[in-house]
């Protein structure tokens, strides 16, 4: 039927591989071990009916690429589109026992589509053998696609700025903004705004719109981001020039769209890292300082009940850890403690109370 999701068995009688595979990013097609009853494996197939007797056959390989099942120059391939003049139309033809044969109806010479599971490859064949030879299928339904249960991508939004950064608020909006640029920008830079303009916006879902709120106090272009346990998004560090940070700490408030500033940082950080803690306090590290191109080495807290930070010790050997890059990969570990994860090899946890590695 119309929009069913399939897999096709090879029933040849050789040993091997027999589902049917589509690999659109290179435009071949090859047999596979199992058709992993997935929604975009390259071995489910969406059945389009073309109202004439014929089905066109779409991949729904994870790539973006080619996925409509095409002959061109008597060889497999793959058609951006299902048009006609594309070779995109199948006949499919049940068997004398319990398969099918899947015939291209605009090609003539070899229009059988064959399988050999011994050497795993797919191609064409100018007619059909018995009902075990590699031109007979077997149709396996998969289970239907139901957006509402799966979710689907929509249309692209189009926005009023690049979102360098992004952050979903709790209200279920996007809190996203962009970057100023300067001299050293090419005109027209299509990922930053000139200054004095908005370059911050909350994103409807809902309405598909943006909303231009006002700018942060300072800068935040690349600072680190977390949310605070009532839901405000706490934002470190900002923006002076490449590889200068600010020490500015500031807090969006979705309940009024308003920034406010709090306790500054003892040293700038610009590409940091930051999480809240278990009790609600921010920890923050690494990133470029107000002294152009050095690391901040030393982590800080953030206290939700004073509003105050307190330094922890100086990190500058972990071990071949994480701790000195910009923008490490951090988590709060059911512990307690900070577990860093990356973007180096090496991980490891950083104790929030005292900073130990």
């Amino acid at each position: 039927d119309h929009g069913d999701l399939i897999s096709l068995k090879s029933m040849s009688r050789m040993d091997g591989p027999r589902f049917l595979e589509g690999a659109v990013f290179d435009n071949k097609l090859s047999l596979q071990w199992t058709d992993e009853a997935k929604q975009y494996s390259g071995a489910v197939w969406r059945m389009h009916d073309n109202g004439d007797g014929t089905f066109s056959m779409e991949c729904l390989g994870n790539w973006p690429a080619n996925r409509w099942l095409s002959v061109k120059n008597n060889t497999l391939t793959f058609a951006e589109t299902s048009d006609r003049g594309l070779a995109t139309r199948w006949q499919i033809t049940r068997d004398e026992g319990a398969g099918v044969t899947i015939r291209n109806a605009d090609t003539s010479g070899n229009p059988y589509l064959t399988s050999s599971p011994a050497t795993g490859s797919v191609s064409l064949a100018s007619g059909t053998g018995g009902g075990n030879s590699g031109t007979h299928w077997q149709i396996f339904k998969q289970k239907a696609f139901n957006p509402a249960i799966e979710g689907k991508w929509s249309s692209v939004e189009s926005l009023p700025t690049a979102p360098i950064h992004a952050i979903q608020l709790l209200n279920g909006k996007v809190l996203y903004w962009s970057r100023f640029v300067d001299a050293n920008d090419a005109a027209g830079s299509a990922d930053g705004v000139a200054k004095g303009s908005s370059n911050t916006y909350l994103f409807d879902p809902v309405t598909g719109s943006s909303k231009a709120i006002g700018n942060a106090p300072v800068d935040p272009y690349g600072s680190s981001h977390t949310f605070l346990a009532d839901g405000r998004v706490f934002v470190a560090g900002g923006f002076i020039k490449p590889f200068m940070g600010q020490k500015s700490a500031q807090i969006f408030d979705p309940a009024t769209n308003q920034w406010s500033r709090t306790s500054d940082m003892s040293w700038g950080r610009w590409n940091s890292s930051s999480i809240t803690l278990s009790n609600g306090d921010i920890f923050t590290m690494t990133g470029t300082n107000m002294n152009e191109g050095d690391l901040t080495y030393t982590p800080e807290v953030w206290s939700a009940t004073t509003g105050k930070w307190r330094k922890l010790v100086e990190l500058r050997d972990c071990g071949g850890g994480s701790c000195t890059l910009m923008s490490p990969w951090i988590h709060l570990a059911p512990n307690g403690k900070v577990f860093v994860s990356g973007a180096n090899q090496a991980t490891g946890y950083i104790d929030p109370n005292n900073g130990s590695w």
